[in-house]
């Protein structure tokens, strides 16, 4: 995600509270007859309605219910008028046998707001606990899933983080956001710097009353990067070459006749863990596992081009040591997967290159880093190539979805989503088997199960 460009300082905004919007703690003394001013009252109803749309939760040991349709009589009227029983619609525990816990969902249920919710076991639809009028670009929870962490894009981009019942924002004018994969509440992400037009790499503490605190500048952040991922093995960026030098002439590998293609050129940064730039190279990062496995994919050809043009590494944005990740692979694979060391994997990934350009490709990894899916649209259908990183063993599956959400915490369940049809597909991706869940709600950003 790209940080907005236009001028002006940065600013951080402080989080909304229940205190600050004029509420409190309720006491249970005798009323003493004071007075509240009634602009305390607006001001507290203009806040939450700002901030979001509030429902108490059902109780954990909610009972199913029945319904009752009434039926017509008999048109020979020898019949009096019955009542047929038709059950509700499974539970979310009916549907995933040995879930044990109430999943949080993140999801967008139109184009202008984006709502949390907890979905009970014995519900066969989740309850929303806050929506907010902001449209999210993305949307995560962090490593204890109690926080929230968005992304919207109105004018500059801004950072919201909290948890139910507040979500409130945290930073204006940013270029990525992460959490750390195993540190409940750290985030890290790219702003500008208060009074200057430089970015710089922050980390800080999310707070459950909304915004964030302990703030730590880690200094200048390379122009015009955005921050893809964190963990304790460092940071990783993603900088896109200035426009005017980032369309490259380069051959069409899958051409016989010597034509050729224009290609962007993407720089991936690695810095280490207190920010100090350590190696980069020609490449788009597009996913990264929980140990800093990540898949790239090669931009080797535009590389060399550039250089032959006359441009330096440090020009294009280079920085610490440049490698040519995936060289080897240029004409074979598409997409390789590297260690935290960035050296490749046994995982390699085949796909036209006019597919691989288009945007319909993703990348996920397992929450234990061993697995990658690509998932690829193909003749109108997904498919989803799942490899494991050590071994040579890959699994292709055509799913009916048209979208993937991520892995289920154990990795035994892709999550996908078919937003047209109004369900959420699990696939056992081991077994080939699968589970359809009804969702209509909107589209999903995670599903936590």
């Amino acid at each position: 995600m790209k940080g907005n460009e236009a001028s002006g300082p940065i600013r951080t905004l402080p989080p909304i509270t229940p205190e600050a919007a004029g509420g409190g703690h309720r006491s249970s003394a005798p009323p003493d007859r004071r007075w509240i001013p009634l602009g305390a009252v607006a001001a507290a109803i203009a806040v939450f309605t700002a901030i979001g749309i509030f429902e108490s939760a059902p109780p954990q040991q909610e009972a199913q219910q029945e319904r009752t349709s009434q039926t017509a009589p008999s048109l020979a009227g020898d019949a009096s008028p019955t009542t047929t029983s038709a059950p509700d619609a499974p539970s979310l525990a009916a549907l995933i046998p040995g879930l044990d816990h109430s999943p949080t969902v993140l999801f967008r249920p139109d184009g202008d707001r984006t709502a949390v919710a907890s979905w009970y076991l014995r519900s066969s639809e989740p309850r929303t606990s806050i929506t907010w009028g902001a449209n999210s670009a993305v949307a995560a929870l962090d490593a204890a899933r109690s926080l929230v962490m968005a992304v919207t894009k109105e004018g500059a981009n801004t950072l919201w983080v909290g948890s139910a019942p507040v979500v409130a924002p945290a930073f204006i004018d940013i270029g990525g956001a992460a959490w750390h994969p195993t540190d409940p509440g750290r985030i890290a992400f790219v702003g500008r710097a208060p009074g200057s037009d430089a970015y710089h790499l922050y980390t800080a503490q999310g707070r459950s009353t909304g915004g964030i605190t302990d703030l730590v500048d880690l200094g200048p952040s390379p122009g015009r990067a955005e921050l893809v991922a964190w963990g304790d093995w460092g940071f990783l960026l993603s900088r896109l070459v200035e426009p005017s030098l980032r369309l490259w002439e380069v051959p069409d590998l899958e051409s016989d006749e010597g034509a050729t293609t224009s290609e962007l050129l993407h720089i991936a940064i690695l810095l280490d863990a207190e920010g100090r730039p350590h190696r980069s190279f020609p490449g788009l990062p597009t996913a990264v596992g929980p140990n800093g496995e990540m898949v790239i994919q090669p931009r080797i050809a535009s590389y060399r081009a550039a250089i032959a043009a006359g441009h330096t590494d440090e020009e294009l944005g280079f920085v610490g040591e440049v490698m040519l990740i995936g060289e080897r692979d240029l004409g074979l694979t598409t997409a390789v997967v590297v260690g935290p060391d960035q050296i490749p994997t046994s995982a390699r990934f085949l796909l036209d290159q006019q597919t691989m350009a288009s945007g319909t490709v993703g990348f996920v990894f397992t929450p234990d880093g061993a697995a990658v899916a690509m998932v690829a649209h193909q003749d109108g259908r997904m498919v989803v190539t799942t490899s494991r990183l050590h071994s040579n063993r890959v699994i292709r599956t055509f799913v009916d979805a048209d979208r993937v959400i991520g892995f289920s915490r154990d990795g035994v369940y892709l999550i996908t989503q078919n937003e047209e049809a109004g369900h959420l597909l699990l696939l056992d991706w081991n077994r080939g088997s699968s589970v359809r869940i009804p969702f209509t709600l909107g589209r999903v950003f995670v599903f936590d199960i």
